[in-house]
């Protein structure tokens, strides 16, 4: 039995924090991700509990009202890709993306500098 399950009809409105806390009743959550489209009524979720014991315990909560909506638990068929980040690579990420925006924005300033002087003449 797999540690990762699917969880469907899951309020647009909710975060995953909020989902994960309903989840951590049945055992460890080790992550847990919402997905889909925001601009309808209810997205997707894949969950990974630390046991597989735990997952199972999860499918008790199949129907089981959340924001509004019932749950609707099933066996996950897809793999998660996670995605980690922490504070300190963040700040990392930005700052280079910042100097490459920098970088950008010189090339366009010469290249524009050079077409007035073309221009000219």
């Amino acid at each position: 039995f797999s540690r990762t399950i699917y969880v469907g009809n899951v309020n647009s409105e909710a975060n995953a924090e909020s989902l994960q806390a309903l989840l951590e009743s049945c055992g460890r959550v080790t992550y847990c991700k919402i997905n889909g489209d925001g601009s309808h009524p209810s997205r997707y979720a894949f969950v990974e509990f630390e046991t597989s014991e735990s997952a199972k315990k999860a499918f008790l909560l199949n129907g089981h009202p959340f924001c509004g909506m019932p749950l609707r638990i099933n066996h996950s068929t897809n793999p998660i890709i996670k995605t980690y980040t922490t504070p300190r690579a963040d700040d990392r990420i930005q700052r280079k993306l910042k100097k490459a925006a920098d970088r950008i924005a010189r090339s366009i300033e010469e290249f524009e500098r050079e077409e007035r002087r073309r221009e000219r003449r």
